[in-house]
């Protein structure tokens, strides 16, 4: 469902627990990508094969406790209209996990217990812990 078009440029990221890699049509989110010329594509949760681009990575600071976060395996999918983050990806590269509440979500270090990014609930789904502001501050 989150890849089908509800907004055609919506700079949130969404946690998706389905996600295999972390996905954007944003090209300015990378700290370094690769061209992709592999014929794979990204299937959506209706099957739809949406086209690569590119893969690479980003990271950003935590604004709220001095942690690199990254996100290896960034996929670059022009069509796609949500940026989704892979939730398993995300937690096993970042040694974190995600608490999921009524209105709130937090991104939370499994070591030192603290909350390193916070998002909210809107329309149904938890979004904006990741906005792609974030991802133009050089590391």
């Amino acid at each position: 469902m989150l890849g089908v078009p509800s907004s055609v440029d919506d700079p949130l990221w969404y946690p998706d627990n389905g996600a295999t890699h972390h996905t954007t049509n944003n090209s300015s989110a990378y700290t370094n990508k690769n061209s992709y010329d592999d014929t794979n594509t990204r299937k959506m949760g209706n099957v739809t094969g949406l086209k690569i681009s590119a893969i690479g990575y980003s990271r950003t600071r935590s604004s709220t406790f001095n942690k690199t976060i990254v996100l290896k395996d960034l996929v670059h999918v022009p069509a796609i209209t949500k940026s989704l983050i892979s939730v398993s990806k995300f937690c096993h590269d970042n040694n974190v996990f995600f608490e999921f509440h009524s209105n709130t979500c937090y991104v939370v270090h499994q070591v030192t217990k603290r909350v390193l990014l916070q998002g909210i609930l809107k329309d149904g789904l938890y979004i904006s812990f990741l906005p792609y502001n974030l991802f133009l501050i050089s590391l």
